[in-house]
């Protein structure tokens, strides 16, 4: 059987209202494919997202493992407000990607609840133009492709 490659899924789209200062969650989940078993640890990953017309990164990440056969959360947590980056509308980090190994990390998903909020005057819209990347962009070995980051703005600008 051929490597495992790692694919990602963005869950969910941060919905909200431009201007009203609330913070939206964007999930983003982690698999190994083309099977959902096979056990995969990489150190050091850099991990990439850039944010959807209308939106700016809060600096907080949080997150957990899932097991889809036992249905259960196996690990929670956040990254440390240290190790994350913005720079303009890109936030980065590093972070090893360790899954389905019972010994250390008995879970075939890993999400993050990554934390954004509507910039003011942004257009009322869905867009799609934000992206995930993990690792570099020449995609080698089990670092996946690049995917696109919804976002919704909703309601009229505030005067």
């Amino acid at each position: 059987m051929a490597d495992p490659k790692l694919k990602l899924h963005q869950e969910n789209a941060a919905t909200g209202r431009y201007g009203d200062g609330g913070l939206y969650a964007c999930t983003v989940d982690i698999r190994p494919t083309p099977t959902q078993t096979a056990t995969v640890e990489l150190s050091d990953v850099t991990h990439t997202f850039t944010a959807p017309t209308g939106w700016a990164w809060v600096k907080y990440v949080a997150f957990y493992g899932y097991n889809s056969t036992k249905y259960t959360i196996v690990s929670a947590g956040a990254v440390s407000v240290a190790d994350l980056n913005i720079s303009g509308k890109t936030l980065t980090f590093k972070r090893t990607i360790l899954l389905n190994d019972p010994a250390k990390f008995d879970a075939d998903y890993l999400c993050y609840n990554l934390a954004l909020a509507p910039q003011d005057k942004a257009t009322a819209q869905a867009i799609q133009d934000g992206a995930a990347q993990l690792g570099p962009d020449s995609g080698e070995g089990y670092i996946a492709a690049k995917i696109p980051l919804w976002g919704i703005i909703e309601g009229a600008p505030k005067e």
